[in-house]
């Protein structure tokens, strides 16, 4: 690793409340370091390097600059076998931490010397917004043990569009940007690879980064939030349904097709 070099580091583009903390912290078990989400105004604060990034909704950073700061950070680790994975959240495009967008950013990995990125995304948005409207109503974000079945709440069917279609806007350019970048892309879902049992998603990753498998076995050590039907969580669940497919989406933020005419 090169302070103006990235080929090491790998990547996880991520949509958030998608497994993506449960996956790091197992991939550290294979040797894998993590950096975690560092332009969040919190976690990243304990990298020095990163000092000069604003963080947060509005932070404005450019692609350049983040990865500027990203290599220092990896580069003053010392060189190392290990890959150093670092997150980008689709958050971080839609409240501009990084301000040029995924079409900026995708390329930029790979001029600076990166080949792999994971995209991690989650199929179903709704599930998404309802586990970070939970998180945020509660303050807890990580369970180490078994949640509990949370008040049923609701959720404006006027948020639910549009938050639901900015997310599937963003997902649909960082596939874009990733489809042409020529990065070596593994794609993982959070519902097929994480959701029932995240050593699933975490081998996975672990073999195509050609980690060696642990002596011991894996140890999950991090709990659904919301392990429980939507429909029981969100009160007003049909409202939000149907608030969804007058806009011409689906639960998981699919574009639906329009009805046939008679």
């Amino acid at each position: 690793m090169t302070a103006d070099g990235l080929s090491d580091a790998i990547c996880i583009l991520h949509y958030g409340r998608c497994g993506s903390t449960v996956l790091t912290r197992l991939l550290a078990q294979f040797g894998c370091v993590s950096l975690g989400e560092f332009l969040h105004p919190v976690s990243g604060q304990k990298y020095e390097a990163l000092d000069g990034l604003s963080r947060g909704r509005g932070a404005a950073n450019s692609s350049a600059s983040v990865l500027d700061a990203l290599a220092r950070v990896a580069a003053a680790r010392g060189e190392r076998a290990s890959p150093v994975l670092f997150e980008i959240k689709s958050l971080d495009f839609i409240r501009e931490a990084v301000a040029d967008g995924p079409e900026t950013f995708v390329p930029a990995l790979a001029e600076r010397g990166a080949s792999r990125c994971i995209h991690l995304e989650r199929r179903d948005l709704l599930a998404r917004l309802v586990s970070t409207t939970l998180a945020s109503r509660t303050g807890v974000y990580h369970r180490t043990d078994e949640a509990e079945r949370p008040e049923p709440f609701e959720i404006e069917p006027a948020r639910a569009v549009a938050e639901i279609g900015r997310q599937a806007d963003m997902r649909d350019r960082i596939r874009a940007a990733l489809a042409v970048s020529g990065l070596d892309v593994l794609q993982l879902e959070y519902e097929r690879d994480l959701m029932a049992d995240p050593r699933v998603g975490a081998l996975k990753a672990a073999a195509w980064l050609g980690r060696p498998a642990p002596s011991q076995g894996l140890v999950v050590d991090r709990r659904r939030t919301t392990p429980f039907p939507i429909a029981e969580v969100l009160s007003n669940h049909a409202e939000v349904v149907a608030a969804l497919a007058r806009a011409g989406m689906s639960e998981t933020g699919a574009r639906l097709e329009p009805a046939a005419s008679p």
